[in-house]
This record gives C-alpha cells, sequence and structure tokens, in this order.
C-alpha cells in the first residue's frame, strides 16, 4: 500500500494506512500515522504523530521532538491559565502560519498537551493543577519522554497550577518522562500538538 497524500500533495503520512474511511470516526487518520513537516527557516522538516481521533474525523497530532525553548510567560504568574500567556500568542502568531502553509490543511487549534493527555489522572495531578477532561492518549502510555537537538528534555503543558500550590507554575514533563511543575519565565521545551479537521 501507498502512504496516503493529502490532495495538495504537501503533506505526506510516511506510515501506510487504511485507504478506507473509518467507520466509527469517519476519518482517513488513524492513530499511530506519522507526518513529515516542513517549518523552513524555523525548525526544518520535523515529524508530528497522530494521537487522537475525534468522532467527527478531526486528527489531534502531537510533535514528536521538542521545537525549541521558550517560557509560558515572561513574568512570574499563570493568571488566566494557558489561554492569554505569551507562549500561546506565539504558537497562534508564529508556529501556526508556518504549519498551515507547508500542510494546507485546515487547522482549527494548535496548543500544548494538557496533563491528562499525557498522564492520566492522579491525586497529584488533582490536589496541583487546575483540571482538565481529556483522557490519556494511548501512545503516551509507552513513552512521555521527547527529545530537544537529539537528549531527552523538560517541556511544558499547559495546565496551571492551583492558587494556593503557586501562583506562577504550570505543568511540565521531566527528561524521564515524570510530571513535574516549574515557574512560567524559565526556558523549557516547547512540544505543540494541533488538530487537522477532517478531509
Amino acid at each position: 500500500m501507498e502512504p496516503y497524500e493529502t490532495t495538495d500533495g504537501k503533506m505526506t503520512i510516511v506510515k501506510a494506512v487504511n485507504e478506507d474511511f473509518d467507520p466509527a470516526t469517519k476519518s482517513l487518520y488513524k492513530v499511530g500515522d506519522s507526518f513529515t513537516i516542513d517549518l523552513g527557516d524555523l525548525f526544518g522538516k520535523q515529524t508530528a504523530t497522530v494521537q487522537e481521533v475525534k468522532q467527527n474525523g478531526a486528527a489531534v497530532l502531537l510533535f514528536d521532538n521538542i521545537l525549541t525553548e521558550r517560557p509560558i510567560n515572561s513574568e512570574r504568574t499563570n493568571v488566566g491559565g494557558f489561554g492569554p500567556s505569551d507562549l500561546n500568542s506565539w504558537l497562534h502568531d508564529t508556529l501556526l502560519p508556518v504549519i498551515s502553509k507547508d500542510t494546507g490543511a485546515n487547522i482549527s487549534e494548535i496548543t500544548l498537551p494538557t496533563y491528562s493527555q499525557i498522564f492520566d489522572h492522579y491525586d497529584w495531578y488533582h490536589n496541583t493543577f487546575v483540571p482538565d477532561q481529556d483522557e490519556q492518549w494511548p501512545l503516551m502510555k509507552k513513552e512521555r519522554r521527547a527529545k530537544l537537538n537529539g537528549k531527552y528534555y523538560w517541556y511544558w503543558l499547559k495546565n496551571a497550577t492551583r492558587k494556593e500550590f503557586s501562583a506562577s507554575h504550570f505543568a511540565s514533563v521531566d527528561y524521564y518522562g515524570d510530571a513535574d511543575s516549574t515557574g512560567a519565565p524559565y526556558y523549557y521545551g516547547v512540544r505543540p500538538c494541533f488538530i487537522i479537521e477532517p478531509l
């Protein structure tokens, strides 16, 4: 079976996929499908893997590697959570246009993974972070670590800590693949995820 390519020929799944739509998800995408994306002068060619296929057929992709180091906020604050953060603005203003230009895909969201998508739900999570309603991605049960420049490195998650825990921390993943939290101004890895709407 030949690798599947989108109609514009720009974005190629490097692993062969089923040519028929999945009747359950109405999607050609499968968890584990890997894409090569050219981020040009920013970060060169990178790969991203489908972590989840939604009921409408949309695919959630996570970059396999950490793209860069950036703080979430320049100031020591997590007020308002990830939405109004400096890093979220950078994802939308700088990174999203480059991904959209290369792929030609309809990307409905770009963000960071949540704690639960990486680790599932645990007591420390409930006591420490502003909760999310997500389920753990199946592939994260096998490997949560990610590399920057060839070495495993820390990276951000989007959950802010509860005020009683810290007014400046966000969740993070350390280079062992364990959960942690870190002050917003620290330069940690950025490993974005994004949603591609159905073809």
